[in-house]
């Protein structure tokens, strides 16, 4: 056997691809090269013989590679002759060797490394986004706040930064319509009848007061107001799920004001105060929790969770295939916002897959030809639509093709920042 580090990881990967499939990521690699204070980093530095390059210099250097050859030929079936397996593993190891020799030296680093680098440290990339979220997590489980940068600011990033929020001087114009839509939308929520077949979702309407709702559109963001999911890099505009890129939206903060003025802009401020806001969080967590024991046990755990509020409005050709939602996502509730019911056949289709036992943790968005509807909520005035995340909450919606089309909704996306107790069998917390 091998007992070197390098060696046995080699090993591990070569073991791995003889019986089935690895994907090989470029990203992580390069950040670990960018990683000064990294255990590989530390090794070459302090000129270690147990790591490349100077791993060459080791006096069992011929000794271990031998080891490694015959662990590696002894694994390999049977396909072809032992001398032509021998063969083959001996002349990639040539080719190992000669990577690592050539990482001694001060070649160019390659475009791609060079532009994953570079979006690294640029603000407002998903490069950027997800380190500052891994790290906030990190820090989180000390007890410490990460810190911020000028560098991440929206204006840094190409972007008019929102206005931050002021005192009113007098008193909010909707304010008691905000009141009674609140207290409305929990008690009709508070009554929903959730499906548990393929996973827990509900469907209802009313959501709002017809009286609010109402108000709702009469403010409506106009199409200046929105943002380009591509723009904004969001998840679905990555990738092959082309059709994602159809989606524009408004993001709602409760500390933040709007990107507009007038009455739309009070409506919306006002509107964001109280669906933003830590009381109707924390009733979302409770409606959904018998739900989501499935997924983090019937004991008694709690999440720490911060809203994800969007104004979405999307157009002809948008689509979003069959996926289960980033393990990061506790639940997910639409509110449907269109004129009237012309729209109707375009709601949020729940599928399973054509492969009954296949389940997924979450991020890919697959081919709707492996699946199967099992229901299309109804895209009507007033509705809502809610579900609760798990590795079998398949869910997307299909091609829009007539012309014209404004799909207008404001979507309420629960994200986890923390699992307190509980087991998250999901393995994200």
């Amino acid at each position: 056997g091998t007992e070197n580090v390098i060696f046995w990881q080699y090993l591990a990967s070569c073991l791995t691809v003889l019986h089935g499939k690895i994907k090989t990521l470029d990203e992580p690699y390069y950040l670990r090269l960018d990683n000064d204070q990294g255990w590989r980093s530390q090794l070459v530095d302090t000129r270690d013989k147990t790591h490349w390059p100077y791993l060459l210099l080791a006096d069992d250097f011929s000794g271990q590679l031998a080891r490694f050859i015959d662990g590696l030929s002894a694994a390999m079936p049977p396909s072809a002759a032992p001398g032509e397996r021998r063969e083959a593993i001996e002349d990639a190891c040539i080719w190992l060797v000669r990577r690592a020799l050539s990482g001694a030296t001060q070649e160019p680093s390659e475009p791609a490394e060079r532009a994953f680098l570079e979006r690294m440290n640029q603000a407002g990339t998903v490069e950027r986004d997800f380190l500052l979220y891994c790290a906030a997590a990190t820090l989180s489980d000390a007890g410490r706040k990460p810190e911020t940068s000028e560098a991440d600011s929206p204006a840094d990033r190409g972007e008019k930064a929102p206005r931050k929020r002021t005192p009113r001087t007098s008193p909010d114009a909707f304010q008691a319509e905000h009141d009674s839509a609140r207290d409305f939308l929990r008690s009709r929520l508070s009554s929903a009848k959730f499906e548990t077949v393929p996973f827990p979702y509900f469907f209802l309407t009313p959501a709002f007061p017809p009286t609010y709702y109402a108000l709702i559109r009469k403010h409506w963001p106009t199409d200046e107001n929105y943002a380009s999911i591509v723009a904004k890099d969001r998840v679905g505009a990555r990738g092959g799920d082309v059709g994602a890129r159809k989606r524009f939206f408004l993001e709602l903060d409760k500390d933040q004001e709007v990107p507009f003025s007038g009455p739309a802009a009070e409506f919306w401020d006002g509107f964001a105060q109280w669906f933003c806001a830590q009381e109707l969080r924390d009733f979302f967590v409770e409606l959904a929790r018998p739900h989501a024991n499935a997924r983090f046990g019937d004991g008694d755990w709690r999440i720490d969770t911060y809203p994800d509020v969007i104004v979405t409005r999307d157009r002809t050709r948008y689509a979003l295939g069959p996926h289960t939602d980033l393990p990061t996502r506790y639940a997910t509730f639409l509110f449907y916002c269109p004129e009237d019911e012309d729209l109707r056949d375009l709601g949020t289709t729940i599928f399973v897959p054509s492969d009954r036992a296949f389940t997924c943790r979450g991020g890919p968005h697959y081919d709707v030809g492996s699946f199967e509807p099992v229901f299309t909520a109804p895209f009507v005035p007033n509705a809502a639509l809610g579900f609760v995340k798990s590795e079998r909450s398949f869910h997307g919606v299909r091609p829009i093709q007539r012309e014209n089309v404004r799909r207008d909704l404001i979507q309420y996306n629960l994200r986890i920042t923390a699992l307190h107790g509980g087991r998250d069998t999901l393995g994200r917390f």
